[in-house]
Parts: C-alpha cells; sequence; structure tokens
C-alpha cells in the first residue's frame, strides 16, 4: 500500500527506487533505441555495449525531468508523488534539487551516448 505525503498517494521510498521506476519507465526505451539506432546503422558496432549503458541513461535523465515537469499537476490532479520519502524532511527546493543531482549523474553518459552517434547519418 502507498504511503500518503501531502495528501497524495506515494510510492517510492528512496531516491533509488525513483531512479529504478525511471529506468522501468523509460531507461528501457533508451535501451531499445540504442539498438535501433544500430540496427538503422547510427551507431558502430564497437561502441554498441557502451551506448547501450548510455541509452538507458539517457532515458533515466528525460524520466526524472519528466517527474520535475509534473510534479505539482500529479499531486493536484492525480492525487499520486513521484517524490521518495526519503525527501519528505526536506523543504521543497532541496527536495527538487535532490531528484535534479540524481538527474545530473547521468549527464556524462548523455555526452558520451550522443557523441558516438554518426552525425552523418542521423537526418
Amino acid at each position: 500500500m502507498a504511503a500518503k505525503q501531502n495528501g497524495a498517494a506515494c510510492f517510492l521510498e528512496s531516491l533509488s527506487e525513483l531512479e529504478e521506476y525511471c529506468y522501468f519507465a523509460a531507461g528501457c526505451v533508451g535501451e531499445l533505441n540504442t539498438r535501433m539506432f544500430r540496427y538503422r546503422g547510427y551507431i558502430k558496432d564497437q561502441n554498441f555495449n557502451e551506448m547501450l549503458i548510455e541509452g538507458k541513461s539517457l532515458g533515466i535523465y528525460l524520466q526524472l525531468v519528466n517527474v520535475l515537469r509534473d510534479l505539482a499537476e500529479d499531486l493536484r490532479k492525480k492525487q499520486k508523488s513521484y517524490m521518495p520519502k526519503e525527501l519528505t524532511d526536506k523543504n521543497p527546493s532541496e527536495r527538487i534539487r535532490s531528484i535534479i543531482q540524481l538527474a545530473r549523474k547521468h549527464e556524462l553518459e548523455i555526452k558520451k551516448y550522443l557523441s558516438n552517434l554518426d552525425n552523418n547519418s542521423v537526418k
């Protein structure tokens, strides 16, 4: 059963659970997209395994952005929160900053991912 946070259902305990949720929501999409890019020839075979990991990071990052973007609307309209319970003792700015820091962990892998795409092939 989900706990309540500010009157909304909160089903995540920690930032690591939020990151895992984001993997299942979008990280796996980043991996699939990488496989599709390889099939289309946008990724060199020698970069593929590394890019699978980086593609996962891209998906997680984008889902964390979605969580932040939709935070107020999810609370207001859907009565649910993706804000982990471990952050409930922090003020709202600190909560958001914690999620931003989690997203920023993925930035280096995203930069590598984008630089490894064959820009001459992707149009």
